[in-house]
């Protein structure tokens, strides 16, 4: 989708695209000075993440009743040989690969399927064009052949992805199970801001986890992915973690040994070197989701593809147990690459897909400059009596998603909490931006300058945005 189809589709129905009434992305007055500790206090900085980890881990616990009833009926849609289907856009669907993983890693009857808006490509670089138009849900949920013993499960942060929610309405029609949306809004603000949500509808199940406002300003990759992933953990593979032991084990973790990784880490993104993750694919996913997910939080360089001409990347994931990209996604997934053949969307072919080589012979002399393992051996859990897979991959998905917030907050990349650097790569990201420029502009004023105002002159500046570079105070610049 180009900067001319974005600017066009959002004003169309831009009111259904304003999240300033969620409280997923409503500034966190607790995290107000996050900026300047990750530059000063490191492992005061860890902790404040830890502490909001925990509440999330604890709204999630607190629903004892709702995952005694998921877990139920995901054993009984397993035993009838039912398909438990998670469908998921950018964060949310990285969700749902995990648990799909992790499923058929574990189980002997796997029955856990992730659809991801605009295929698995997704899991490295975000097809806007699919996560916000329903017409592609439907197509994709075509595709699935749904049977009446599935479940489909839909996952969206905001409860409000038009993917997501038209992905749910295909499913009522065709299957018994009543279709599920797992978000981290309340029902009550979803219905007052859409009265056609489908929560109003009895047909529909809603499960509301309210987290609360996120570390980083809507940045939703943090205590909201976090809660989703526990909760259909929990749900789907309630035998394979050990969730009290764990959370005891988080709340006691010695963050200082990670202060270093991230003083390392922007130290080397301040000095333009290039930074190498090394992994065996049992442990991949964690990795490539926080790594994938830096680029439009940060408005990064996604990983490299083939056929780049400019090879921009400041980071890459190797699977060490891969012989080449086609071995590297089947290893990384446990199955074959799901690749689309959408009409006008030619990056979710799979020959596009396989042009993120993840096994070693991606790698150059240019990459070899840092060859650097870029976790250190705390990382690695299965040293530890008793810790199983999924309980080492959770951890490290929290602890790389809050290593690299804090790495870019020392190298400037967020004010306060509020991210200064994101990428408007479709109609959330866009509105997300022009708020925090609202913000901003409000603070050094004392006028609010208006919506309109401000989506005009950041649509002027979208194709000259180059990486790294500061939309928001862009286009504040511009406002000037």
């Amino acid at each position: 989708m180009n900067v001319s189809q974005l600017q066009s589709g959002f004003w169309q129905a831009y009111q259904r695209f304003l999240k300033a009434g969620l409280i997923t992305e409503a500034p966190n007055p607790k995290t107000a000075n996050l900026a300047e500790l990750s530059k000063t206090d490191l492992p005061k900085a860890y902790q404040l993440l830890r502490d909001l980890d925990l509440h999330a881990i604890d709204v999630v616990l607190q629903l004892k009743q709702e995952l005694q009833a998921f877990q139920a009926k995901a054993a009984s849609v397993r035993k009838a040989g039912g398909r438990v289907i998670l469908v998921g856009c950018g964060a949310s669907g990285r969700i749902a690969a995990q648990l799909e993983y992790w499923d058929h890693s574990l189980q002997e009857q796997a029955c856990v399927q992730a659809v991801l808006a605009g295929g698995d490509i997704t899991l490295i670089e975000a097809i806007e064009s699919c996560e916000d138009n329903p017409e592609f849900a439907d197509q994709q949920m075509t595709l699935l052949n749904l049977q009446a013993q599935d479940w489909v499960v839909g996952l969206s942060a905001s409860g409000e992805s038009p993917f997501i929610l038209e992905a749910l309405r295909f499913a009522q029609v065709e299957t018994m199970h009543q279709p599920t949306l797992v978000c981290c809004n309340p029902v009550a603000t979803l219905l007052a801001r859409d009265p056609g949500h489908l929560a109003k509808d009895a047909a529909f199940k809603v499960v509301p986890l309210v987290v609360g406002e996120m570390a980083l300003t809507g940045s939703t990759r943090m205590q909201a992915t976090t809660a989703m992933t526990l909760f259909l953990t929990l749900t789907i593979l309630p035998e394979h973690f050990d969730v009290y032991a764990w959370r005891k084990f988080y709340q006691n973790l010695d963050f200082s040994v990670f202060c270093g990784l991230t003083i390392w880490e922007a130290e080397c993104f301040q000095a333009s070197q290039r930074v190498t993750y090394h992994a065996d694919s049992s442990m991949a996913l964690p990795i490539l989701a926080d790594l994938t997910e830096r680029a439009p939080t940060f408005n990064l360089p996604r990983l490299f593809h083939g056929g780049d001409v400019d090879n921009q990347a400041n980071v890459a994931l190797i699977l060490t147990d891969a012989e080449d990209a086609k071995d590297a996604w089947e290893k990384l997934l446990a199955r074959s690459p799901n690749a689309l053949e959408f009409q006008g969307v030619p990056k979710t072919k799979l020959s596009y897909l396989l042009g993120f080589d993840l096994s070693e012979k991606a790698l150059d002399s240019e990459w070899k400059v840092n060859l650097k393992k870029a976790y250190p051996d705390c990382f690695d859990l299965q040293r530890r009596p008793g810790v199983g897979v999924v309980e080492r991959d959770f951890l490290l998905r929290l602890i790389l998603v809050n290593h690299s917030t804090l790495a870019m907050g020392r190298v400037g990349f967020y004010t306060s909490n509020l991210m200064t650097s994101l990428k408007p790569a479709n109609f959330k990201l866009i509105d997300r931006t022009i708020r925090y420029v609202q913000f901003l502009a409000k603070q050094e004023t004392g006028k609010t300058p208006e919506y309109k105002q401000v989506a005009e002159k950041l649509f002027e500046l979208m194709p000259h945005l180059q990486s790294g570079e500061s939309v928001v105070f862009k286009v504040l610049d511009k406002l000037r």
